[in-house]
């Protein structure tokens, strides 16, 4: 059976700066060096959703990367490499916190994953959903990240929800055990997915043509259940997300 790591699919939120920092960088780059006033307000208006939620559920960390913008250099590649350092840190050092993080946020995070490689998949996008089930979306084209980019900054959004809900609510939820992912192997297989579809997972081949349905299926076998031990699956799994 497949334990643990073994069914880990990327879906990482690679490319954070690089994607939530290109409405920073227009304003910036049209109205020259900002105050820190003028900078939180350049930054909340370019992807509110993000970063208010970064602002009020983060006040400490929110301070630190907004100081950094104004003194820092204020190009287009600094801009990224702030923004995406801070983020990634974020959601890296705060990543165990998720174990205790609300249920519906939890598959809120796991369904917007589930979209994006549905969507995919629905296109006849075989090489992006595998690319996507490898490597989230840092291994999306320019074209497909506009496409799907609002839905990346939704997932975005949602692990640091889930981050916040952990810090808040403090629920008791034990680690994922091996037994726990042989259920999760369980709804899979009684949801059709036979074996082409675990031996994907396992070898994560991105020439696999199963590999995308097979991530696709496991991530609906996550939300199928509302039992303790999917619930303890879906913790693990968006924990290890927040620690790519």
């Amino acid at each position: 059976m497949l334990k643990s790591r073994n069914v880990w699919v990327r879906l990482a939120m690679g490319a954070v700066g690089a994607l939530l920092a290109l409405l920073i960088i227009k304003v910036v780059d049209a109205r020259g060096a900002p105050s820190a006033e003028r900078m939180d307000e350049i930054v909340q208006g370019s992807v509110p959703e993000v970063f208010g939620l970064f602002k009020t559920a983060f006040p400490a960390e929110y301070d630190t990367y907004l100081a950094e913008l104004v003194s820092g250099p204020q190009d287009s590649a600094s801009i990224a490499a702030t923004t995406t350092r801070h983020l990634v840190s974020l959601r890296q050092t705060n990543a165990h916190l998720i174990q205790r993080a609300d249920d519906n946020i939890l598959r809120q995070v796991i369904a917007g994953n589930l979209q994006t490689l549905r969507l995919l998949h629905s296109i006849g996008a075989q090489d992006a959903c595998n690319r996507y089930a490898l490597g989230g979306a840092t291994a999306l084209t320019a074209a497909e990240l506009d496409r799907f980019g609002d839905l990346h900054t939704a997932s975005i959004r949602d692990v640091m929800r889930a981050i916040a809900s952990g810090r808040a609510d403090g629920i008791k939820r034990k680690l994922a055990q091996d037994a726990d992912w042989d259920g999760l192997m369980s709804a899979m297989g009684e949801a059709g997915h036979g074996a082409p579809s675990l031996t994907a997972l396992a070898q994560m081949d991105g020439a696999d043509p199963h590999l995308c349905a097979a991530t696709i299926g496991m991530l609906e076998a996550m939300l199928s259940s509302t039992d303790a031990a999917m619930g303890r699956v879906r913790a693990s799994f968006v924990a290890d997300l927040a620690r790519m």
